[in-house]
């Protein structure tokens, strides 16, 4: 999934985030979001998935990703549990 279908499902569900895109000529992509107040990136790869890291710094790079999934639905289901504020 391109990363504009991605970024538009997270502005409609999560405006509050801040998400922003930046797009890489081979197809991959990141997306930088803000959750209260921590900054985290998806990370898109062609044929390796889609990861999930806390800012640290500026270390773009898919060796150094928190979180690793292979489909869009688990990493969509991680982003809603990690976008629901705690109880």
């Amino acid at each position: 999934m391109g990363g504009e279908l991605l970024l538009s499902r997270m502005a409609s569900e999560f405006p509050e985030s801040g998400a922003e895109l930046l797009r890489f000529p081979s197809g991959s992509f990141m997306i930088e979001f803000r959750v209260r107040g921590v900054t985290y990136v998806i990370e898109h790869v062609e044929g390796q998935g889609y990861g999930l890291s806390r800012q640290r710094g500026k270390r773009y790079r898919w060796e150094f990703v928190d979180e690793a999934y292979r489909t869009l639905a688990d990493l969509e289901q991680r982003l809603r549990k990690l976008m629901t504020p705690p109880s």
